[in-house]
């Protein structure tokens, strides 16, 4: 990245040549002109490394509380003009919808969000009792519920969410280091798990999906995601090359910071017949122990309970600040791209500084 500051000094030196050869041009104007110059290079430099490195992961916790807003009117008066130009107050009304949030724990932080009446109601049959909070202040308050109501988990309910947070992956700009190959299309793996419903991942692919259930899985992730900082995936092909669990790696560079990807392979959903784990950790025995745990038991919602004991005993993330060593460099495109907007910048503005 530093070539773009290098390249930076060409329009700077030029700048001071026009400065000191045309005194159309003076001192402050080539100021300013050098200061663009370093500007467009600095936005360069992070507009670049945010795409090359910016990535995202899935951090799982569980809903902890809820809340319903209910319909309520509102009283406010304008002030108007008639036909004749005089003024005059008018009392108006505004009806504000109704709302329902739940309030979510991921360990380390929490977030609310909207969700639907439908959802609400789900959820808070397993919670318990709502509690009336009366509202301390609502503006212009004219009709409707003034209340706000809560229900808290009481049940000691798991309702399992999810939720994505960027980190900078400078892995994923640089996967030669680590010896990833673009892998052939005509291999078939998997694409990575969006996770785009707050309520359901999709950290199950392929053939694990027909031997375990989804929402325990996740609940598992509820689990441990908040304790370890780990996001369990878990992939099931339909084949016995055991190369395959390579390719998925290869697929997914590594994976994200936190994950922890569980491969397995055979004639059956629920028999794994090869198994290979990736991830970043600082304990690679957790990976191996895992492939037993896959080869020695039924694919099915009995062998999570000991997936969760052996991530609680051996999983350890990764420091991802020992990645810090590895540079970003940009692609060649990207200078071509600069050094044209690096000169229609310079010769816009020194054509208006030579002309003021």
């Amino acid at each position: 990245m530093i070539n773009f500051y290098l390249l930076s000094i060409i329009p700077i030196v030029i700048g001071s040549v026009l400065w000191y050869k045309n005194k159309e041009i003076i001192w402050k104007e080539w100021l300013l002109g050098s200061f663009i110059a370093i500007c467009i290079s600095f936005l360069f430099h992070m507009i670049l490394l945010f795409g090359m490195t910016a990535d995202t992961e899935t951090w799982s916790g569980v809903v902890y509380e809820l809340e319903y807003h209910p319909e309520w009117v509102e009283k406010y008066t304008v002030t108007e003009n008639d036909s004749k130009g005089n003024s005059r107050s008018v009392t108006k009304h505004r009806t504000h919808s109704p709302y329902w949030l739940c309030f979510s724990n991921f360990g380390e932080i929490s977030e609310e969000k909207d969700i639907t009446k439908e959802k609400y109601d789900e959820i808070k049959k397993h919670f318990g009792d709502e509690i009336i909070k009366e509202e301390e202040f609502k503006m212009g308050f004219s009709s409707g519920d003034p209340n706000i109501y809560i229900t808290k988990n009481k049940t000691d309910y798991i309702c399992p969410v999810t939720t994505k947070k960027i980190f900078e992956n400078k892995i994923k700009s640089s996967p030669s280091v680590f010896s990833y190959s673009k892998v052939d299309e005509k291999i078939k793996v998997f694409n990575y798990p969006k996770n785009s419903n707050f309520f359901s991942s999709g950290r199950l692919i392929g053939e694990s999906k027909k031997a375990i259930d989804i929402l325990e899985f996740d609940r598992l992730n509820s689990y441990l995601g908040p304790r370890k900082k780990v996001n369990l995936i878990i992939v099931g092909f339909n084949s016995l090359d055991s190369k395959l669990g390579q390719f998925q790696e290869a697929k997914w560079i590594g994976g994200k910071k936190n994950d922890l990807v569980l491969c397995y392979g055979g004639e059956s959903p629920s028999k794994a017949e090869w198994s290979y784990v990736f991830g970043w950790t600082e304990k690679e025995i957790v990976k191996s122990n895992l492939e037993s745990i896959l080869l020695n038991n039924k694919i099915d919602n009995s062998i999570l309970e000991k997936i969760k004991n052996e991530v609680i005993k051996n999983y350890e993330i990764k420091d991802w600040d020992k990645f810090d060593y590895i540079s970003v460099e940009p692609p060649l495109f990207s200078y071509f791209i600069f050094i044209f907007i690096m000169i229609a910048f310079q010769v816009f503005f020194y054509i208006k500084a030579h002309n003021n």
